[in-house]
């Protein structure tokens, strides 16, 4: 199915001629957006995306209200109230980034938890934003108001590329399509043109452009909305050609504000340098010194009672954009000398200070428990506080701290509250259920039993279902008498996973290509450009290792396709790739660049670097990944 991202810009006939913004206008916005959505649908970028953009505005004075990795009615709470605080504003801006899908020429958002098989669902379980438009324009006060609606993402759905009952007359793109009605005085933006779609390595290029090109001093909205046209088309190569409303009289220039935040409370009374304090921790947190930021944040928290409620929305910003996906900086906070992070986690005092029960705090508890023994117990505690309140990612998380123990005992309590996430119809929870009955973790060992969970999580979408279907056959296959066996089907569900961007089975897949087993013919070719395509599209460091492998073991060959398989890969390539592997830690790759004097050590970083990760915490979950797979082989 062509997947198409067509974004019209309807305008009012009347035009606004806005003013300069000046110091004393009221600017606002309400950064929105998903990354953790299940399998191949995640948008890692878009949390790097928040962040930047929270930043550049808080340079100009914004008060920014963020909505990270929200549920819809997370959503639909937190644009309310955002709405309703705008009514004085001059400007207010709203960013969305996360997958969309259109029925009907009506656009939804997907939240977390939208497993949407069919697209009349869309309506009921996503966000529309023609009524998240109009809620905006209904709330203008008494002034007229310039609203500036930011739509990030445009990648295709797995969603809906899955979906199912088409209605007819409706659309089937799986990106944002169009917007029929717009308020008035509304400027969109958006990377793309009509019929395109962003890929992975273009999802940052809108808002390093917007930080780049408009929000920077003294620059115009016109003008800088039109250099934003323009280097996204430069950096695209000509491929994307932006969807930008300029058509609005008059003009507004942005300049920076001396203060970042200034608190509603102007009474003399106040304690003086609390003002001070708050600017002071966002220029911390803006240079990666998190503790140090809360640290200050906290002081006015307990100085300026007046200002919790945004101290706290500081504090949770912080937590949600710097913590969640690298636990390495979680850990840091947890172990900072600073402030207690149990503090922010909980509901009650804690060493006579009133605890903020921020959910986000005890988010980084689960993590740093899952990945880190010595706070393994602490992890448990809080995961199981949210567990108990019924959030299933919580669940997942602390029966993965259960499967850490590897006693029977801690297996059986993981299992329990897999069960429990899977009756959400969480799918984490759905294709931890196949894992635990594939291996016979705390559930009986049973791969009919694991093959009807990956049904049902590739069925919603998830190509981890359609991974380990392939996985439960090999298995099946494997176990018949060598003259009984077929491994037709493998060949078919590991096909299927690579093609909707899974990549662990690459290596697998690659060599049924090379087997010759039953069901399958020998293609040397297929087999080493479906490894090139795991190694390079997946940042797969098997698929790398494997790829090196066999043509390092091919380089005598005489056989036509293993020389055209050669050609395919130089050897500086091959050679950088098992470095890359063995950095990672694959061990087979470890084991030969040490044995051969290979030096190996930060070869990785150049690409980590490259997509924006970090480095440690990507060599940790390849560690975990390979512990894994000598766990299910």
């Amino acid at each position: 199915m062509r997947l198409i991202a067509l974004f019209v810009v309807v305008f009012s006939h009347a035009t606004w001629h806005a003013p300069p913004c000046s110091a004393d206008d009221r600017c606002v916005a309400f950064v929105a957006a998903v990354s953790e959505y299940p399998g191949n649908a995640a948008l890692y970028e878009s949390m790097d995306n928040a962040d930047k953009l929270v930043i550049s505005l808080n340079q100009f004075g914004f008060e920014v209200t963020t909505c990270l990795d929200f549920t819809r009615s997370e959503f639909e709470s937190a644009f309310e109230n955002f709405c309703a605080d705008a009514e004085d504003a001059a400007v207010a801006l709203v960013y969305i980034n996360g997958h969309g899908g259109s029925i009907q020429r009506e656009n939804y958002l997907f939240p977390l938890g939208a497993d949407v098989s069919r697209v009349s669902e869309m309506p009921s379980r996503c966000i529309g934003l023609r009524a998240t438009l109009a809620e905006l324009a209904d709330n203008r006060g008494q002034q007229e108001r310039l609203n500036v609606l930011i739509v990030d993402g445009s990648r295709s759905n797995p969603f809906m590329s899955r979906a199912r009952e088409f209605e007819e007359g409706s659309a089937d793109q799986s990106a944002f399509y169009s917007l029929p009605y717009l308020p008035r005085n509304t400027i969109v933006i958006k990377p793309t043109g009509p019929g395109e779609l962003l890929e992975t390595n273009e999802g940052t290029l809108l808002v390093d452009a917007l930080c780049s090109e408009l929000f920077v001093e003294k620059s115009s909205l016109r003008k800088g909305l039109e250099s934003v046209e323009k280097v996204i088309k430069k950096k695209s190569n000509g491929k994307l050609d932006p969807s930008i409303s300029i058509e609005f009289g008059g003009e507004l220039t942005f300049a920076k504000k001396k203060t970042s935040v200034t608190f509603p409370n102007t009474d003399q009374n106040v304690p003086g340098g609390l003002t001070e304090l708050r600017n002071e921790a966002k220029q911390l947190a803006d240079k990666g010194e998190f503790d140090s930021a809360i640290a200050a944040l906290l002081e006015v928290y307990d100085q300026s009672p007046e200002d919790a409620e945004k101290v706290k929305k500081d504090i949770r910003s912080i937590l949600s954009s710097s913590s969640i996906e690298n636990p390495f900086v979680g850990k840091s906070l947890i172990e900072s000398g600073k402030f207690k992070l149990e503090r922010l986690a909980s509901d009650s005092p804690v060493d006579g200070n009133e605890g903020l029960d921020l959910s986000e705090a005890r988010r980084i508890y689960w993590f740093s428990g899952q990945w880190f023994v010595q706070h393994r117990e602490q992890g448990k505690r809080w995961a199981t506080l949210d567990a108990e309140n019924g959030d299933p990612e919580a669940m997942v998380v602390l029966a993965r701290i259960h499967l850490k123990s590897n006693s029977p005992e801690d297996d059986k309590a993981a299992a329990a509250w897999i069960e429990k996430a899977s009756e959400k119809e969480y799918q984490n929870g759905i294709i931890w259920m196949g894992t635990l009955h594939f291996l016979g973790r705390g559930l009986e060992k049973s791969l009919d039993e694991a093959a009807k969970h990956y049904q049902q999580a590739w069925d919603l979408g998830d190509p981890r279902g359609v991974e380990g279907l392939g996985h439960v056959e090999l298995r099946k296959q494997l176990a018949l008498p060598e003259n009984e066996r077929n491994f037709s089907k493998v060949l078919k569900y590991y096909t299927e996973a690579i093609n909707n961007g899974t990549y662990a089975p690459a290596a697998n897949l690659a060599q049924l290509h090379l087997s010759g087993l039953p069901g399958t013919e020998i293609n040397p070719l297929e087999c080493f450009k479906i490894l090139m395509q795991g190694a390079e599209e997946g940042a797969d460091s098997r698929s790398m290792w494997v790829l090196f492998d066999q043509l390092n073991r091919g380089r005598e060959s005489t056989f036509v396709e293993e020389k055209e398989a050669l050609a395919l890969v130089s050897e500086e390539k091959q050679f950088e790739m098992l470095k890359i592997s063995a950095d990672l830690g694959f061990p087979a790759a470890v084991s030969y660049a040490q044995a051969n004097g290979i030096d190996f050590l930060s070869a990785a970083k150049p690409l980590c670097e490259e997509w924006g990760v970090s480095y440690e915490f990507w060599k940790f979950r390849q560690r975990e990944k390979y512990a894994s797979l000598r766990e299910q082989n």
